[in-house]
């Protein structure tokens, strides 16, 4: 022993220590037991030993009784020995660079033995008491350094020792070895097994700071890729560093993959869990058992934040190697959660997140790599493989496509902090097409437009024609026309704006022929509803336009046009007619030849009168009148242009021209009557084109003429509108209602003033001179609607008209019944002889019905149950004195036993029903009064009428009320009224019965209604409503008695 003397004073030192230590009652036993929760610990801090000595390899023995540890390290010394008997000193402590400068050390090795044996050199030494060396005899021949532990602890027998230490050296772990600059071989045996661990680094050429490292044991072989950087703590030079685990992806690609243990590793692992996907290392103060990092530290703060700028700063360097891809972006740091429980990961994931928006290092779809600002993430490889950089840079104001293998089913976790984290905005073929402009698409090719068109295939939410949601690109310019321009397939409100292409040369906006030409494309426009353009298409695109305008030119085009025009009008589908009709009217097409100047114009249809010879004597003198020119006639024909051009408002007859009204204060007041007045509405007063020039040229001959010409006018009108014919309108309003009255239209009242019919004997006479049967015989006399011209005109009375009412009514029944004076006498006697048996009744109301409250409800009855009334033949005989049975009795109480005033508790029931729609109308609009009931003009322009048929005297037939929905009848009411709640029998008609059994039979029955109106006269009255009652007594829910038939 080279240094005897200063060992003895090394034990002498240490004898005191101890003895001291006793005195004190130090117990290192306990100290040793609270610093590791593993007693096995001690082989790292034996292989931290090595490593400080720059071993290179390392062998474990495991006998029954005791561990020997060979290592080829530097031999111990006394300065070594000095440290593993020292409490609290080490040669290593202030060398930072060592291992052991982070730990308890060799005192570890107490946890298993009582006395630890060192053969290194020239010296052989037992321990004792922890801390107190001696020298020993050795007759082994060792090349290095024995470490030999024996299993004799106080607490823990030979055996359970044994265990521990034999699963520590089998679980050793390949990452023991991984940040050891040193030692690169450990080998291990035991009396059943052995193996070993090896470990080789290669380092990259171009990459100093990175290396491969291969660590192969007997059973794995694991490499990775370390990536060091140098850094200075307190002014020594020391290295923090990473390791990215290296595998093979599903191809058999070599790839990094996820680290599964991933605890902080300070040269050797401890048991502080990172959450990273990936190994660090750095020279963290530890505690003193060096399983955990106190990260509040100082040091230890500013040794996270360099580990972080490497971590930050190696993925440039795994980009160079090749290995930066969507599987090595996925197990950075990327996870908010984990950021949120855990310092290390939150410090790194910052950093890591700067990066990307610093360096290009994200993996785009061309295999190139962006910032985060510059990239843009495809929802579906399919927007990557049709728009390259150059559009998206256009659309999107972004340079390149993310790796396609970013998705949202297969890597979520990326996709998510790529738009949230970094804020790369994600597109699918919605959001391109939201950016589409005619700019963009007009510098593409026929051929990409027709690979857009095939795509468009599978996007049809984007193009199709959804009721709740129309698709956007409906309305872009995304069809290419034969000119090269491009327009939306439709306009705002749905118009078709485009044809596909037709045989011929076209004036009309058509698709390029090129994409009709293949199939995927033609396809598309197909399924997109264009259509080739039909006559129609053609007229709307080419023809209207150019007479929509002022003063259109005639030009050689004319009768072609026009030509195309008839035969739309002839060929149009029905549903398409009237919108066609409509735009025509408003255009100046009609070629016309002024009368006076004999120059033809194009005019409007309403402009214009037929070629008629009537007319032309009528307007004789009144030169502001156009007529057909005969050139149409010649083309077309007469009868063919007819119905067109009728149909066109073009007129066979004069027209009523409307005007300002001009009523004076009193004849308003007389038109309102009882009806108080807010305001006026308007005034509509009405001409007759070309009367007045007319009229002062009367001869009989034009008398006649103009005859014709006003019952010509009204022949095919219904009788309310011929009436409407000769009247203006007059509107006002009260406290909201609407009310509305007719008056003498003022060509009427020219016609009224002025002596123009001839009489029989050619004499000129006003109608308030001359009777209808004084007329001459050269007027048409019978014609449809004639009577309401002779009513209008307000001839002079026939002698019967003048008879009072009751008296003319008496003289046309009896004159319609065919009888003589000896019939009608005989059979009126007999009528009087009948009645005077009877009572009348006369019944007067309670209230009257607009001062009584709605109450209306729809009924709908069970099925009534009657008696079963089989079986009677037999029981004749035993029942011919038997007395009526409670359901005869019920039946014939049913039946009311008294006549009342039908016909005045019916009035006041109709009343009723009339107050009770007005109320349930004035909730869609204003009520307009008529002359028979009131109209309402809902807000969707919907006029309903109720017509009264009996308000002025009894003319209802099968019912008492029509109801009109744009001049469409949908709706009859026939009012029944009852003075009781009870139920009894209520006359119907045979007429009224008849008329609902035919609706029903046409499916129309929900049609008709009974209103029945219970406690009629009293202010409890209510209304019963029996919808369809055809079809209820049909399914049994009515009962009929009794019964009448005709034959």
């Amino acid at each position: 022993m080279a240094n005897n003397k200063e060992f003895e004073k090394l034990i002498e030192k240490r004898k005191d220590w101890v003895r001291a230590s006793k005195e004190n009652k130090f117990d290192f036993d306990s100290l040793l037991a609270g610093l590791y929760n593993d007693p096995s610990h001690f082989i790292y801090e034996i292989l931290q030993n090595a490593e400080d000595e720059g071993a290179k390899e390392v062998r474990f023995e495991l006998f029954e009784d005791r561990l020997d540890v060979y290592h080829n390290g530097k031999d111990f010394d006394l300065e070594d020995i000095d440290g593993v008997t020292g409490i609290g000193i080490s040669k290593k402590k202030d060398d930072l660079t060592s291992i052991g400068k982070f730990g308890v050390g060799f005192k570890s090795v107490f946890a298993i033995t009582e006395t630890p044996y060192i053969f290194s050199g020239e010296y052989n030494i037992k321990i004792e008491d922890f801390v107190i060396p001696s020298e020993v005899s050795n007759k082994e021949q060792i090349n290095g350094t024995l470490i030999r532990l024996p299993f004799n602890h106080k607490l823990r027998s030979p055996k359970e020792v044994f265990t521990l230490v034999s699963k520590k050296l089998e679980n050793i772990g390949l990452k023991t070895m991984l940040f050891l600059k040193n030692i690169e071989e450990i080998k291990w045996q035991t009396p059943s097994t052995s193996g070993h661990c090896l470990k080789s680094s290669e380092s990259f050429q171009t990459i100093p700071d990175a290396k491969r490292v291969t660590i192969i044991s007997s059973s794995v072989s694991e490499e990775y890729i370390v990536i060091g950087k140098t850094i200075k703590i307190e002014g020594k030079d020391l290295k923090v560093e990473v390791a990215y685990k290296l595998g093979k992806d599903k191809n058999g690609k070599e790839t990094i993959i996820p680290e599964v243990d991933s605890q902080l590793v300070v040269y050797f692992p401890t048991e502080k869990v990172t959450y990273l996907n990936f190994v660090i290392q750095g020279p963290y103060k530890t505690t003193p058992n060096r399983e955990n990092i106190p990260l509040e530290d100082k040091q230890n703060k500013a040794i996270l934040e360099e580990t972080a700028n490497l971590v930050a700063e190696s993925l440039s360097i795994i980009k160079d190697l090749g290995y930066l891809d969507t599987n090595f972006l996925s197990l950075l740091p990327i996870n908010s959660e984990n950021k949120k429980k855990e310092l290390i990961y939150s410090v790194i994931y910052d950093k890591v997140k700067n990066k990307f928006f610093t360096e290009e290092l994200l993996p785009t779809s061309d295999r190139k790599y962006t910032k985060a600002s510059d990239a843009l993430l495809a929802r579906g490889k399919e927007l990557t493989d049709f728009l390259d950089s150059n559009d998206i840079q256009k659309l999107f104001s972004k340079q390149y496509w993310l790796d396609t293998n970013i998705t949202y089913d297969k890597t979520r976790e990326l996709r998510d902090y790529l738009t949230n984290e970094l804020e790369v905005v994600e597109v699918d073929f919605e959001s391109f097409a939201r950016k589409v402009t005619v700019e963009f698409l007009q510098t593409k090719s026929h051929e990409w437009m027709i690979d857009f068109y095939s795509r468009l295939l599978n996007q049809q939410t984007l193009w199709s024609d959804r009721e709740y949601s129309k698709g956007i690109l409906r309305t872009k310019p995304i069809i290419r026309l034969e000119n090269g321009e491009h327009i939306a397939p439709f306009d705002d409100n749905g118009k078709v704006q485009v044809y596909l292409p037709t045989e011929t040369k076209s004036e009309y906006k058509t698709v390029k022929r090129i994409f009709t030409e293949n199939e995927n494309s033609s396809k598309f426009l197909t399924e997109l509803r264009l259509t080739k353009p039909d006559l129609f298409a053609e007229i709307k695109e080419c023809i209207i336009p150019k007479y929509q305008i002022d003063n259109p030119a005639k030009d050689e085009w004319y009768l072609e046009d026009f030509g195309k025009l008839l035969k739309a009008y002839e060929t149009i589908p029905a549903n398409k007619k009237r919108e066609f009709i409509g735009e025509l009217s408003e255009a100046s097409f009609i070629d016309s030849v002024k009368k006076d100047t004999g120059e033809n114009h194009l005019r409007k249809p309403a402009e214009t009168y037929f070629n008629d010879s009537d007319l032309k004597d009528y307007f004789d003198g009144y030169n502001s009148v156009y007529f057909i020119a005969d050139g149409l006639y010649e083309r077309f024909g007469e009868e063919r242009l007819k119905s067109f051009l009728i149909d066109l408002d073009v007129e066979d007859k004069p027209r009523r021209v409307e005007i300002a009204g001009n009523l004076t204060w009193e004849e308003k007041k007389i038109l309102r009557g009882d009806i108080q007045h807010t305001g006026d509405v308007y005034q509509k007063d009405c001409e007759y084109e070309g009367l007045e020039n007319f009229i002062k040229q009367m001869t009989t001959s034009k008398s006649y003429l103009l005859w014709r010409l006003l019952l010509r006018n009204i022949e095919n009108s219904k009788p309310r509108e011929a009436k409407a014919f000769f009247e203006g309108k007059y509107r006002w309003w009260r406290y909201g209602d609407h009310y509305e009255k007719g008056f003498d239209a003022k060509f009427l009242k020219t016609l009224k003033q002025q002596a123009w019919l001839v009489d029989k004997n050619n004499i000129f006479r006003k109608p308030s001179d001359i009777t209808f049967s004084e007329l001459s015989d050269n007027y048409i006399k019978e014609s449809p609607n004639i009577d309401i011209l002779t009513k209008a005109l307000e001839f002079k009375p026939e002698i019967i008209d003048q008879l009072p009412p009751d008296y003319r009514r008496i003289l046309e029944i009896v004159k319609g019944s065919g009888l003589s004076p000896e019939e009608l006498e005989k059979l009126l006697s007999k009528s009087k002889e009948e009645h005077s048996g009877k009572e009348e009744k006369t019944w007067t109301p309670e209230h009257e019905p607009d001062t009584v409250d709605v109450k209306i409800k729809e009924v709908k009855p069970d099925i009534i149950v009657t008696p079963d009334l089989t079986g009677q033949g037999e029981q004749i005989d035993s029942e011919e004195n038997k007395e009526p049975t409670e359901d005869d009795k019920k039946i014939e109480a049913d039946v009311p036993k008294t006549l009342p005033d039908k016909k005045a508790i019916g009035k006041w029931g109709e009343k009723y029903v009339y107050y009770a729609l007005k109320e349930k109308y004035q909730e869609q609009g204003d009520i307009i009064e008529t002359d028979s009931g009131f109209k309402v003009i809902n807000a969707g322009d919907e006029e309903f009428e109720i017509i009264w048929m009996n308000k002025y005297q009894d003319r209802g037939r099968g019912y008492d009320f029509v109801i009109r929905k744009n001049e469409t009848e949908i709706g009859y009411i026939e009012v029944k009224s009852k003075t009781r709640e009870d139920e009894e029998l209520i006359e119907v008609t045979g007429t009224q019965w008849e008329f609902a059994r035919k609706l029903y039979e046409q499916n129309e029955g929900e049609k008709y209604s009974f209103y029945v109106v219970l406690n009629t006269g009293k202010e409890n009255a209510q209304i019963h409503i029996l919808k369809n009652p055809v079809k209820l007594w049909k399914e049994g829910k009515i009962y009929a008695h009794p019964v009448n038939f005709k034959l």
